[in-house]
């Protein structure tokens, strides 16, 4: 698993969620403590992640 993001807000980790994912980036949120992890499955998908965030 690759970190990709995280945020204290669940609301704004599933609208992430779904974001990166309805472009093709798979992703799982998990939680430490009360923050919200996102993580994706490679190292591939992370760079495009990356990419992505750049014009987010």
């Amino acid at each position: 698993m690759v970190y990709l993001t995280a945020t204290k807000n669940e609301k704004k980790a599933i609208q992430t969620k779904r974001y990166y994912e309805s472009r093709g980036i798979p992703c799982e949120i998990r939680r430490n403590k009360q923050t919200f992890v996102l993580f994706t499955v490679d190292e591939r998908y992370a760079q495009q992640a990356k990419q992505l965030r750049l014009t987010f």
